[in-house]
């Protein structure tokens, strides 16, 4: 018997320094995300699931830390994340951790809102909640009999709330996170870690378009990051990494942290829908060194076909014929561009109607405020749809008109369509029509989802 203490004792003692090194305790929820740069970017700033260029997706994440080290601590995690423009992110996952006879298995909900500034500023709030059960996983414990010294080690059970925020600047993205603001240990009936001893952590990032990259590497970016954590207002760790994301094939990535060491990764892009990563993590110059690599495994299932996911195919020869048309169609648009910024098409009020005359004044208003496109139709409404109407272009002959809104509907903007007035003799090809300004508002400033990154206005008929 006495043996046998001494023996789980040992075990106990190893496993606790384990946890240490791995979370700084055996009772938080410290999931290492320094390799987050792709997938889980949540767990970096709750916020970030705002800016995911994916409106839905599944993420399995595998992480075998320390591989040569017996008993070494684990992840594996469940996830759905996604997105609704940049105005809001949202997220669930389960989770489970091991290391040695220590087992937490818990969940993740994460939720995040944007407040658009301006065009190129957005504030955003959200928050991490996390709930989880840690103890012995006592499947892995053989006494041969029952041992009292067991049975005072209690499971423990968490309830946290992390809550960041963010502002993005045009390309940059600086934010603040939590930790562990909230955690409260319903074994105590108290909170885990007083006010003095929370962990807070921030980010800055930059994304860099490859604008001038072609075929393969088309829409390609770079995207740097640096953290800092400041744990228990006595230790700070800091990180570093680059991803260099090629929608068409996949993406590479390095890191760096001061506590973990570096880390690079690569991961495929196998068809729209699924990706796979593999990231090799190796510590060094502290006492993690011998403890062996870090392995982890990702593996992503996205329910909507996107341009993050597109595979790459060899392009088709081009059709002369169909090519010259086309050409012949960006002409003729650009000649509407230079004829509204020539002042040809109408920006003045001809309503008479005093109330409708006040809701143009107060339209005009706001989009000049907001630095919005807008037109105004040259006469009196004679019986179109009443609304707000986003214009793609204007064109003189219906059949170009029709061309251009089958063109729309392939993107996956079915709601466009055309009207012509009375005595007017364009085409006016709308992208979708809005009951209220600020939804049409909304759609044009985020360009309908970057489904129709061209110029735009907004036209009014009320």
């Amino acid at each position: 018997m006495i043996k046998r203490k001494l023996l789980f004792i040992i075990i106990f003692a190893l496993t606790s320094i384990s946890i240490n090194a791995q979370t700084d305790s055996s009772d938080e929820f410290m999931m290492p995300s320094q390799s987050f740069m792709r997938f889980n970017r949540h767990l970096v700033n709750p916020t970030m699931s705002i800016f995911n260029t994916y409106k839905s997706e599944y993420v399995a994440y595998h992480r075998n830390q320390w591989f040569e080290y017996d008993e070494s601590p684990k992840t594996y995690m469940v996830n759905y994340s996604g997105n609704n423009y940049e105005n809001s992110g949202y997220g669930l996952g389960i989770y489970q951790q091991e290391v040695g006879v220590w087992k937490s298995f818990g969940a993740i909900a994460n939720y995040a809102k944007g407040v658009r500034l301006n065009n190129e500023t957005i504030l955003s709030l959200g928050f991490n909640m996390v709930y989880f059960n840690a103890g012995l996983n006592r499947g892995k414990i053989i006494t041969g009999e029952a041992d009292p010294f067991l049975d005072q080690y209690d499971n423990t059970s968490l309830l946290m709330l992390n809550p960041g925020l963010s502002l993005q600047i045009g390309k940059f993205n600086f934010g603040v996170y939590g930790d562990n603001l909230v955690d409260y240990n319903f074994n105590t009936s108290e909170m885990q870690t007083k006010f003095g001893e929370k962990t807070v952590s921030s980010h800055l990032s930059y994304i860099h378009s490859l604008e001038n990259a072609s075929n393969l590497f088309e829409n390609s970016s770079l995207t740097f990051l640096a953290r800092g954590r400041y744990i228990a207002m006595d230790d700070f760790d800091y990180s570093a990494g680059i991803l260099y994301n090629v929608p068409r094939a996949g993406w590479a990535q390095a890191s760096y942290s001061d506590y973990y060491g570096v880390s690079g990764g690569l991961g495929i892009n196998i068809s729209q829908k699924i990706a796979i990563g593999y990231n090799y993590e190796k510590g060094f110059g502290n006492a993690i060194t011998n403890l062996g690599a870090t392995h982890e495994l990702f593996l992503a299932l996205t329910l909507d076909s996107n341009e993050e996911f597109s595979a790459y195919t060899k392009k088709p020869k081009v059709d002369k014929e169909a090519e010259a048309e086309r050409i012949k169609n960006q002409t003729l648009e650009q000649e509407e561009i230079d004829r509204f910024k020539q002042n040809i098409y109408n920006q003045t009020i001809v309503e008479t109607n005093n109330a409708t005359v006040k809701k143009l004044e107060e339209f005009v208003l706001n989009a000049e405020t907001d630095n919005i496109n807008y037109l105004l139709l040259p006469e009196k409404n004679t019986g179109i749809k009443k609304g707000y109407y986003v214009i793609a272009t204007i064109y003189k002959e219906k059949t170009k008109a029709t061309k251009f809104i089958a063109e729309l509907k392939k993107k996956g903007l079915n709601k466009s369509g055309s009207f012509k007035t009375s005595g007017n003799q364009w085409n006016y090809v709308y992208i979708e029509r809005f009951d209220s300004y600020d939804a049409a508002k909304k759609a044009y400033q985020t360009k309908f989802n970057n489904k129709y990154p061209e110029t735009m206005w907004i036209l009014p008929i009320l």
